[in-house]
């Protein structure tokens, strides 16, 4: 994978924080991500404790969270 460029990462529930792996990906040019916990994003942010992890990359598209809908 060192030479991957482009990273998409969408609905993924279960994911509840980046890989390590990211932060070495020194061709990794864009990332997008979108249609992940609330949670998730908020660990992406600029303040948030996965972003040493993606700094790096140019460029970061990150779309909106999405809410899980509780059912009673």
């Amino acid at each position: 994978m060192p030479s991957l460029c482009r990273l998409r990462i969408g609905f993924c529930s279960g994911l509840t924080t980046l890989p390590d792996g990211l932060r070495y990906l020194m061709n990794l040019r864009k990332l997008s991500i979108f249609w992940m916990p609330r949670e998730f994003c908020s660990r992406i942010q600029e303040d948030g404790e996965d972003f040493s992890k993606i700094q790096h990359i140019p460029s970061l598209v990150i779309g909106e969270p999405y809410t899980m809908k509780r059912q009673d």
